[in-house]
């Protein structure tokens, strides 16, 4: 269990870029503020994937991790916030940043927070970043990025399937304790390069309360 950190394996379909850490204090834990950065190529169009050199081994690797998280959000029911936004059918604006707020008041038990997605097929590539910052009661500011897989390397959706969309739940923080009792806020941005980002349906945030 670890306080508002988080540990994902290196072959989870969400992958985090680091490029500098700043390590402060907060009463007595130690927090680390990650300044995101991206590629020139982190982007991946959907479009000419069908590449007969792909190795499905690392596909199939994505898609296990995705089912486990799947599998483990399925079998927990315990959530005590879950709130999602949905963006204009013109597209995601890189300045329109989605805001969570939520009232802690358990610090003894432990949680996971979950970042819900759902796109349609209007969305033009196979990784979707985003922007995550979590600001806490005494105005700690935790900053993080994610690369999100959408798709394979086929171009099929790995998110569940519901109608036109699909749905891909990310883990974005396992196995934390809020340090302290009071509001938390959380504020997804988009991190593509395109001003108004087309095929994001919708933005959900999720925390569970973990069994023991």
């Amino acid at each position: 269990t670890t306080i508002l950190n988080k540990h994902l394996p290196t072959n989870h379909p969400i992958k985090r870029r680091m490029v500098q850490e700043r390590t402060g204090t907060m009463k007595g834990k130690g927090i680390t503020e990650i300044v995101p950065t991206m590629d020139e190529d982190s982007e991946t169009e959907v479009k000419g994937m069908l590449n007969p050199t792909i190795q499905m081994n690392k596909t199939m690797k994505h898609i296990n991790w995705l089912l486990l998280l799947i599998f483990f959000t399925a079998c927990n029911n315990n959530e005590v916030f879950h709130d999602s936004k949905l963006l204009p059918e013109e597209g995601w604006y890189k300045e329109n940043v989605m805001q969570f707020d939520y009232l802690a008041n358990d610090t003894s038990s432990v949680f996971n927070i979950i970042v819900d997605i759902r796109n349609n097929h209007e969305y033009p590539y196979q990784n979707f970043w985003i922007f995550v910052q979590s600001t806490s009661p005494d105005s700690i500011v935790y900053k993080d990025t994610l690369e999100c897989v959408l798709a394979d390397n086929y171009g099929r959706w790995i998110g569940k399937a519901s109608g036109s969309l699909f749905h891909l739940p990310v883990l974005f923080m396992r196995e934390i304790k809020f340090p302290q009792t009071g509001h938390y806020q959380f504020d997804i941005a988009q991190g593509m390069r395109n001003d108004t980002l087309i095929g994001i349906h919708e933005v959900g945030l999720r925390i569970e309360k973990v069994e023991e």
